[in-house]
Order: C-alpha cells, then sequence, then structure tokens
C-alpha cells in the first residue's frame, strides 16, 4: 500500500463488493445530524409497570444497551405522570435516531445507542443524554455501530471534561467527523455482519446465564434444605445413606490466617503476589520479596494446596480454593480452615461455604467475620463418598459454565478486532 492509498479515507477491511466504491463520506457531526429536545427526569419520575411513553434514561445506554435499541425487545421505563409524560412526547423519536449518554464517570461517556424495531410505541430520550437525528439517509443500525468504535471514540476523548464526573457537549460533537460509505447498501452489510455478531454473543450469553441458574437450582436440590437433614434430589447409590451429620466448622479444623504482612514490605518489583481483601479472587497490586515469602511460609500458618479461602471482612463469604502457587494473603481479612479432610473434602466444602448463612458483625464500618463465628458455624455432610459426587457433578457444570465464559470472551474480541477493522484507517 503506497502513502497515497494510506491517506485516502477507506477502511482497512472492506467487503470485496465494495472495494472499488471508492472513499468514504466525512462530514462533521453537525451537517449530517440534528440535535432533538431531551427531558430531565430522574429514576424516581419513572416506572415500569405502566404508562404510555417510554423514556431512554442515560444510565441505561452506559450500561443496559447496544450499539441499537430494539424498542419491542428492550425493557424501557415509563414516564410516571402523565403531565411530564405529555410534555416529554413533543420529543418522540423515530427509528434511526441516536442517543448519546454525555454524563458517565468515566470515558465510557459519548456512548450511544440508536433506535430500531419502533413502530407505534413513544418513546423520548431522558436525563443526560442528547438526542440527535440524521438528515441524510442511513442504514439502520449503521450509525450507532461507527459512534461507538474506537475510530470515533478517538475523537471525543480529547473532547470530554471533568475530573470526578466526565460529559461531553452538544458544541463538542458539533466538531466532531462522521464518516461513512456513500452506497447505503454498504453501510446496510456492516450494520448486518456486526448485528449478526451481536447476536452470537448475546445467544452465548444467555446460555452461561441459563447454565449459572442451573447450577444454582441444582445445589438447592443437592444440600438440604434448612431444617432438613436429606436433599431433595439424592444420586442412587446414596438414596439408602440416611439423614446427613451436622458438624460445627470448629471440628474440621483450625481457623488460620498468613501472618501479617507490613506496607513498607511490599514493592511493585517484588516477585510474589500479595493478596489484600479488595483484590482477593483477582490481580494482586501488591507484592513481597521471595525471602520474606518463604520465610513466612516456613515459620507461620500457610494455606496448603487445596484449602478453600474465605474473605472475612468487605464482602463476606467470598472463595477462592488456593492453587499451590507462590502468594501471600492479607492477615484476619482472608482466612481459611486448616483442613486435614478426614470429615469433610475441601472439594466439597467449597460449595457448603456457598450456601452457609455467616454470622456477620458489623464492626462498625467494616462487616467482619470473626473467627469465633467461623468454629461456631454448622454445617449439614454426608459421607466423603456422596460429598465426592456431589463436587464432582457440580465442577462439570462450572466447566461449562467456564467454557461458555470463554466462547463470550473470544466473540467479544472478535468483534472488537472486526469494528476496528472497517472502521479504522478513516480519520
Amino acid at each position: 500500500m503506497n502513502n497515497e492509498q494510506v491517506h485516502k479515507c477507506v477502511p482497512t477491511q472492506r467487503f470485496p463488493e465494495f472495494k472499488n466504491d471508492g472513499e468514504w463520506e466525512k462530514s462533521f457531526f453537525s451537517d449530517v445530524l440534528d440535535f432533538l429536545p431531551n427531558n430531565t427526569l430522574s429514576r424516581a419520575d419513572l416506572n415500569y409497570d405502566k404508562g404510555v411513553v417510554k423514556n431512554i434514561h442515560y444510565g441505561d445506554v452506559l450500561i443496559k444497551f447496544g450499539e441499537s435499541l430494539d424498542v419491542k425487545e428492550s425493557d424501557l421505563p415509563f414516564i410516571s405522570d402523565e403531565k411530564n409524560a405529555q410534555k416529554a412526547s413533543q420529543g418522540a423519536l423515530k427509528n434511526g435516531d441516536v442517543v448519546i449518554a454525555d454524563t458517565a464517570e468515566d470515558e465510557v461517556v459519548g456512548k450511544c445507542t440508536e433506535v430500531t424495531n419502533l413502530t407505534n410505541e413513544i418513546v423520548v430520550s431522558g436525563l443526560h443524554t442528547i438526542p440527535a437525528r440524521p438528515n441524510v439517509p442511513f442504514a439502520s443500525s449503521f450509525l450507532g455501530f461507527y459512534l461507538n468504535s474506537e475510530s470515533y471514540r478517538k475523537q471525543l476523548k480529547p473532547l470530554m471534561q471533568g475530573i470526578k464526573v466526565i460529559a461531553i457537549s452538544k458544541g463538542a460533537l458539533c466538531t466532531t467527523k462522521v464518516v461513512y460509505p456513500k452506497n447505503i447498501e454498504e453501510q446496510r452489510k456492516i450494520a448486518d455482519c456486526l448485528s449478526s455478531m451481536n447476536d452470537l454473543i448475546s445467544a452465548t450469553k444467555n446460555k452461561l446465564e441459563l447454565l449459572k441458574k442451573q447450577k444454582n437450582g441444582l445445589m438447592q436440590k443437592l444440600f438440604p434444605a434448612n431444617g432438613k437433614t436429606v436433599p431433595e434430589i439424592r444420586f442412587k447409590e446414596f438414596e439408602k445413606d440416611g439423614e446427613w451429620v451436622e458438624e460445627f466448622l470448629g471440628n474440621i479444623g483450625p481457623v488460620s490466617m498468613c501472618k501479617r504482612i507490613l506496607k513498607e514490605q511490599t514493592d511493585m518489583s517484588y516477585p510474589i503476589p500479595f493478596y489484600k481483601i479488595r483484590t482477593f479472587g483477582r490481580k494482586a497490586d501488591a507484592f513481597i520479596s521471595e525471602k520474606l515469602y518463604n520465610e513466612y511460609r516456613e515459620k507461620y500458618s500457610f494455606p496448603s494446596k487445596g484449602d478453600v479461602l474465605i474473605s472475612a471482612a468487605g464482602t463476606i463469604g467470598r472463595t477462592v480454593v488456593y492453587d499451590g502457587l507462590p502468594a501471600y494473603f492479607q492477615d484476619s481479612n482472608i482466612v481459611w480452615i486448616a483442613n486435614n479432610e478426614q470429615i469433610v473434602l475441601n472439594i466439597f466444602l467449597r460449595y457448603v461455604y456457598s450456601l452457609v448463612k455467616w454470622h456477620i458483625d458489623d464492626g462498625g464500618v467494616v462487616k467482619r467475620l470473626y473467627n469465633e463465628s467461623i468454629r461456631q458455624t454448622v454445617i449439614m455432610i454426608p459421607s466423603q463418598f456422596e460429598q465426592k459426587k456431589i463436587a464432582e457433578c457440580l465442577l462439570l457444570v462450572e466447566e461449562l459454565i467456564s467454557l461458555f465464559a470463554q466462547k463470550t470472551s473470544i466473540l467479544e474480541k472478535q468483534k472488537e478486532g472486526l469494528m476496528q477493522g472497517i472502521f479504522s484507517n478513516l480519520e
């Protein structure tokens, strides 16, 4: 590709049938889109039960809606007050209109959604939104994808204002350029392609959520309900095994924790991850030296591979199974039962923890799970053979969940790459 071609307004990736169609059109936002009125109604002025006029709130644009908003499929709230609804309806939206969120707590500000599949519904644009209507023809959903592309958002970033709350103004939007193919059929092909990716991602996410619900439902049936001593369903080989038995967690083993690490003992240059309560189960943001790690591991209590670590502060009861890799954990905030597995298997105990109703002491601002509360917690357990069978069953479901989570992530990255290719080289 020579220099002359590089500077032409032609995307990096293009469908073969449009490769000879020439450059894309480049126009100022204000030349192709006209601003529409919005209202300033808060969440308190909306409801999901009844009404005539539906309202698009900026929070839903930021979090809930994608590049296009199917009015019939999306759960849009109604304006509660009849007078407010009547006044707002003067700014009724049409198919192809875009609604831009003008405020956010981060650089997601400027995210937009395009209204589609609207027939007789009255839909308006609400608080902290900038609605706009194209005055030139665009294929359905094309603008929604383009205005959310990295190519366009690069223009928005230097125009964002604010620190704690970031905003984008109509005036700033007017200075941006909208780039698009002149051929409506090319626009339609792009929108259809990306919409198909969205459908595939949505279907995979739905399957993922269904599996999560099925797992939760299965757990409720595989473990005895409150006040019961046998579960609702049981593997055939254990049907005659009788009742599950009660056991104090304190009888399984002592509650343990790592020795305290001081701030001055951490450094980002050190190799061993040190997990604090805020990074528990996530990515460590503090590290200790290998020398200190080896010294403390030898001298003081330290989890064995397979031990179930529990968050004892903040969000109580989150669990991570220690994988045996070099790592250190914040004392008193992350604890575990030093379980020798003579009574209960760790792979089963992890699921027990997810169902336990922990006795939590407020301890002021931060809720805390104290060691004595853990020791006095009563759980129900069957034989170790049944424990193993239940855990293996749930692990299989979790593997499926993990598979669909990975598939979702891959599809989202593929879509991101596709959008970058379609909308790149247009600056």
